[in-house]
Protein backbone atom coordinates (compact mmCIF):
# COMPACT_ATOMS: atom_id res chain seq x y z
CA UNK A 1 0.00 0.00 0.00
CA UNK A 2 1.31 3.41 -1.22
CA UNK A 3 -0.09 6.69 0.51
CA UNK A 4 1.29 10.02 -1.27
CA UNK A 5 0.83 13.17 1.06
CA UNK A 6 3.27 15.22 -1.40
CA UNK A 7 2.26 18.45 -1.95
CA UNK A 8 3.33 21.98 -2.13
CA UNK A 9 0.46 24.68 -1.73
CA UNK A 10 3.37 27.63 -2.94
CA UNK A 11 5.91 27.76 -5.28
CA UNK A 12 9.56 28.18 -4.60
CA UNK A 13 12.53 28.68 -6.62
CA UNK A 14 13.10 25.35 -7.13
CA UNK A 15 9.88 23.54 -7.18
CA UNK A 16 7.25 24.56 -8.77
CA UNK A 17 3.54 23.07 -8.87
CA UNK A 18 3.96 21.65 -11.79
CA UNK A 19 7.02 19.90 -10.30
CA UNK A 20 5.09 18.31 -7.33
CA UNK A 21 1.79 18.44 -7.99
CA UNK A 22 1.59 16.71 -11.10
CA UNK A 23 5.38 15.09 -11.86
CA UNK A 24 6.35 13.47 -8.79
CA UNK A 25 2.87 12.46 -7.99
CA UNK A 26 3.49 10.71 -11.37
CA UNK A 27 6.75 9.23 -10.42
CA UNK A 28 5.48 7.99 -7.34
CA UNK A 29 2.33 6.18 -9.43
CA UNK A 30 4.46 4.90 -12.22
CA UNK A 31 7.00 3.78 -9.36
CA UNK A 32 4.00 1.79 -7.31
CA UNK A 33 2.76 0.28 -10.53
CA UNK A 34 6.28 -0.94 -11.23
CA UNK A 35 6.40 -2.37 -7.56
CA UNK A 36 3.42 -4.29 -7.80
CA UNK A 37 1.76 -2.18 -5.35
CA UNK A 38 -1.86 -3.04 -4.63
CA UNK A 39 -3.27 -0.17 -3.24
CA UNK A 40 -2.31 3.57 -4.40
CA UNK A 41 -4.18 6.55 -2.27
CA UNK A 42 -3.20 10.34 -3.96
CA UNK A 43 -4.21 13.12 -1.66
CA UNK A 44 -5.21 15.75 -4.07
CA UNK A 45 -6.94 18.77 -2.38
CA UNK A 46 -10.90 19.87 -2.35
CA UNK A 47 -11.16 22.90 -5.13
CA UNK A 48 -8.86 20.86 -7.79
CA UNK A 49 -10.42 21.57 -11.41
CA UNK A 50 -8.47 21.84 -14.56
CA UNK A 51 -10.33 25.71 -14.61
CA UNK A 52 -10.14 26.69 -11.13
CA UNK A 53 -9.32 29.45 -10.33
CA UNK A 54 -5.86 29.05 -8.49
CA UNK A 55 -2.86 27.26 -10.23
CA UNK A 56 -2.46 25.34 -7.43
CA UNK A 57 -5.49 23.74 -7.63
CA UNK A 58 -5.45 23.13 -11.28
CA UNK A 59 -2.03 21.44 -11.13
CA UNK A 60 -3.97 19.09 -8.53
CA UNK A 61 -6.64 17.98 -11.19
CA UNK A 62 -3.42 17.67 -13.69
CA UNK A 63 -1.79 15.44 -10.91
CA UNK A 64 -4.95 13.15 -10.51
CA UNK A 65 -5.45 12.81 -14.07
CA UNK A 66 -1.60 12.04 -14.78
CA UNK A 67 -1.73 9.36 -11.18
CA UNK A 68 -4.72 7.85 -12.81
CA UNK A 69 -3.45 7.28 -15.83
CA UNK A 70 -0.20 5.28 -13.98
CA UNK A 71 -2.06 3.23 -11.88
CA UNK A 72 -6.01 3.03 -12.93
CA UNK A 73 -6.91 1.69 -9.51
CA UNK A 74 -5.37 5.12 -7.37
CA UNK A 75 -8.33 6.32 -4.61
CA UNK A 76 -8.14 9.84 -4.44
CA UNK A 77 -8.99 12.44 -1.19
CA UNK A 78 -9.71 15.92 -1.46
CA UNK A 79 -9.34 17.22 1.83
CA UNK A 80 -10.66 19.98 3.09
CA UNK A 81 -8.94 22.89 5.23
CA UNK A 82 -7.37 20.45 7.84
CA UNK A 83 -7.39 21.32 11.82
CA UNK A 84 -5.82 19.13 14.32
CA UNK A 85 -2.74 19.65 16.29
CA UNK A 86 -0.27 21.65 14.93
CA UNK A 87 -2.44 22.51 12.10
CA UNK A 88 -2.26 24.98 9.27
CA UNK A 89 -5.81 26.54 9.97
CA UNK A 90 -6.33 27.76 13.20
CA UNK A 91 -3.33 28.12 14.11
CA UNK A 92 -2.17 30.27 11.43
CA UNK A 93 -4.49 32.56 12.06
CA UNK A 94 -3.62 32.33 15.57
CA UNK A 95 -0.24 33.32 14.86
CA UNK A 96 -1.23 36.28 12.68
CA UNK A 97 -3.43 37.67 15.18
CA UNK A 98 -0.33 37.66 17.78
CA UNK A 99 2.05 40.05 15.24
CA UNK A 100 0.43 41.87 12.76
CA UNK A 101 -1.67 44.99 13.73
CA UNK A 102 -4.99 43.10 10.99
CA UNK A 103 -5.79 40.37 9.79
CA UNK A 104 -6.63 40.59 5.72
CA UNK A 105 -9.70 39.52 4.96
CA UNK A 106 -9.70 38.89 1.03
CA UNK A 107 -13.19 40.48 -0.29
CA UNK A 108 -14.41 40.50 3.30
CA UNK A 109 -13.73 36.69 4.03
CA UNK A 110 -16.96 35.87 2.25
CA UNK A 111 -15.34 32.19 0.90
CA UNK A 112 -16.79 29.30 2.57
CA UNK A 113 -15.24 25.96 4.24
CA UNK A 114 -15.95 23.08 6.20
CA UNK A 115 -12.94 21.91 8.23
CA UNK A 116 -11.79 18.27 8.58
CA UNK A 117 -10.54 16.87 11.54
CA UNK A 118 -6.52 15.53 10.95
CA UNK A 119 -7.89 12.39 13.00
CA UNK A 120 -11.09 11.73 10.47
CA UNK A 121 -9.14 12.25 7.69
CA UNK A 122 -6.09 9.15 9.07
CA UNK A 123 -9.71 7.13 9.82
CA UNK A 124 -10.79 7.85 6.32
CA UNK A 125 -6.99 6.64 4.82
CA UNK A 126 -7.11 3.61 7.25
CA UNK A 127 -10.68 2.84 5.75
CA UNK A 128 -10.12 3.19 1.81
CA UNK A 129 -6.83 1.04 2.33
CA UNK A 130 -8.70 -1.78 4.16
CA UNK A 131 -11.46 -1.94 1.56
CA UNK A 132 -10.59 -3.03 -1.98
CA UNK A 133 -14.28 -1.45 -3.43
CA UNK A 134 -12.61 1.80 -3.04
CA UNK A 135 -10.74 1.57 -5.37
CA UNK A 136 -10.42 4.02 -8.60
CA UNK A 137 -12.82 6.30 -6.54
CA UNK A 138 -12.62 9.70 -4.96
CA UNK A 139 -13.66 10.69 -1.89
CA UNK A 140 -14.12 14.52 -0.65
CA UNK A 141 -13.07 14.34 3.05
CA UNK A 142 -14.72 17.78 4.58
CA UNK A 143 -16.48 18.32 8.16
CA UNK A 144 -20.13 18.87 8.95
CA UNK A 145 -19.89 22.48 9.64
CA UNK A 146 -19.72 25.53 7.35
CA UNK A 147 -17.90 28.47 7.91
CA UNK A 148 -16.98 31.68 6.38
CA UNK A 149 -13.16 32.96 6.74
CA UNK A 150 -14.45 35.55 8.72
CA UNK A 151 -16.41 33.36 11.06
CA UNK A 152 -13.04 31.61 11.59
CA UNK A 153 -10.82 34.47 11.95
CA UNK A 154 -13.61 35.49 14.74
CA UNK A 155 -13.97 32.19 16.58
CA UNK A 156 -9.88 32.22 16.35
CA UNK A 157 -9.32 35.42 18.16
CA UNK A 158 -12.21 34.95 20.51
CA UNK A 159 -10.61 31.79 21.73
CA UNK A 160 -7.04 33.20 21.54
CA UNK A 161 -8.63 35.84 23.46
CA UNK A 162 -7.18 38.97 21.63
CA UNK A 163 -8.94 42.28 20.42
CA UNK A 164 -11.13 41.31 17.01
CA UNK A 165 -9.48 42.92 14.28
CA UNK A 166 -9.47 41.68 10.87
CA UNK A 167 -9.89 44.40 7.71
CA UNK A 168 -11.63 43.33 4.60
CA UNK A 169 -9.19 43.69 1.14
CA UNK A 170 -10.03 43.53 -2.07
CA UNK A 171 -8.54 40.46 -3.81
CA UNK A 172 -6.96 42.96 -6.38
CA UNK A 173 -5.24 44.93 -3.79
CA UNK A 174 -4.28 41.75 -2.06
CA UNK A 175 -2.46 40.43 -5.49
CA UNK A 176 -1.35 43.41 -5.70
CA UNK A 177 0.46 43.52 -2.53
CA UNK A 178 1.70 39.93 -2.89
CA UNK A 179 3.44 40.30 -6.22
CA UNK A 180 7.12 41.45 -4.58
CA UNK A 181 7.15 39.00 -2.67
CA UNK A 182 6.33 35.89 -5.40
CA UNK A 183 9.23 38.23 -7.93
CA UNK A 184 11.76 37.53 -5.36
CA UNK A 185 10.67 33.90 -5.29
CA UNK A 186 11.45 33.55 -8.61
CA UNK A 187 14.87 34.83 -8.64
CA UNK A 188 16.38 32.80 -5.36
CA UNK A 189 16.55 28.83 -5.10
CA UNK A 190 15.58 28.77 -1.52
CA UNK A 191 11.98 29.50 0.10
CA UNK A 192 11.04 33.25 0.34
CA UNK A 193 8.77 33.53 3.62
CA UNK A 194 5.22 33.79 3.64
CA UNK A 195 3.88 36.49 5.26
CA UNK A 196 1.46 36.11 7.28
CA UNK A 197 0.69 32.43 5.32
CA UNK A 198 1.17 30.89 1.85
CA UNK A 199 -2.66 31.61 1.60
CA UNK A 200 -1.35 35.05 0.71
CA UNK A 201 0.38 34.72 -2.13
CA UNK A 202 -0.66 35.55 -5.14
CA UNK A 203 -1.89 32.07 -6.37
CA UNK A 204 -3.62 31.70 -2.79
CA UNK A 205 -5.61 34.89 -3.13
CA UNK A 206 -6.80 32.99 -6.15
CA UNK A 207 -7.56 30.37 -4.46
CA UNK A 208 -9.76 32.55 -1.98
CA UNK A 209 -12.41 32.74 -4.64
CA UNK A 210 -13.26 29.06 -4.47
CA UNK A 211 -15.42 27.57 -1.73
CA UNK A 212 -14.23 24.34 0.42
CA UNK A 213 -17.17 22.81 1.16
CA UNK A 214 -17.84 19.03 -0.23
CA UNK A 215 -20.17 19.27 -3.32
CA UNK A 216 -23.63 17.77 -2.70
CA UNK A 217 -23.77 13.70 -3.38
CA UNK A 218 -19.72 13.51 -3.42
CA UNK A 219 -18.77 10.13 -1.42
CA UNK A 220 -17.09 10.96 1.77
CA UNK A 221 -16.23 10.47 5.29
CA UNK A 222 -19.79 8.74 5.72
CA UNK A 223 -19.22 6.28 2.30
CA UNK A 224 -16.22 5.44 4.62
CA UNK A 225 -17.90 4.56 8.01
CA UNK A 226 -16.62 7.47 9.44
CA UNK A 227 -18.44 10.26 12.04
CA UNK A 228 -17.40 13.53 10.75
CA UNK A 229 -16.30 15.67 14.29
CA UNK A 230 -17.34 18.99 14.86
CA UNK A 231 -14.57 21.69 15.09
CA UNK A 232 -17.15 23.45 17.84
CA UNK A 233 -15.45 23.64 20.83
CA UNK A 234 -12.16 22.22 19.82
CA UNK A 235 -10.47 25.03 18.83
CA UNK A 236 -8.96 25.83 22.75
CA UNK A 237 -7.16 22.19 22.41
CA UNK A 238 -4.73 23.26 19.40
CA UNK A 239 -5.23 27.12 20.34
CA UNK A 240 -3.84 27.23 23.90
CA UNK A 241 -0.45 28.09 23.60
CA UNK A 242 -1.21 31.82 21.55
CA UNK A 243 -4.45 32.16 24.55
CA UNK A 244 -3.69 35.60 26.60
CA UNK A 245 -3.96 35.47 30.21
CA UNK A 246 -3.51 31.52 30.87
CA UNK A 247 -6.33 29.28 30.97
CA UNK A 248 -7.94 27.12 34.16
CA UNK A 249 -9.76 23.69 33.68
CA UNK A 250 -13.74 23.74 35.09
CA UNK A 251 -13.27 23.06 38.58
CA UNK A 252 -10.86 25.56 39.16
CA UNK A 253 -12.91 28.23 37.25
CA UNK A 254 -15.81 27.34 38.69
CA UNK A 255 -13.88 27.52 42.36
CA UNK A 256 -12.35 31.18 42.09
CA UNK A 257 -15.88 32.51 40.46
CA UNK A 258 -17.71 31.34 43.62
Amino acid sequence: MVVNLLGRDYETGRYSFTDVNVEAAARVAKAAAAAGVTRLVHFSALGAAPDAPSAQLRSKAAGEAAVAAAFPGATFVRPAPVFGQEDRLLRTWASCSKILPFIPLIDGGATRMAPVDARDVAAAVKAIVLDDETAGRTYTLAGPQVYTVRELVQLVQHTIRVRPRALSVPAAAAKLAARPRDYLQTLVPFPVPVLPAPMYTVDGIAAMACDYVAPPGAPGLAELGVAATRMEGLAIDYLRSFRAGGYEHGATAGAEAA
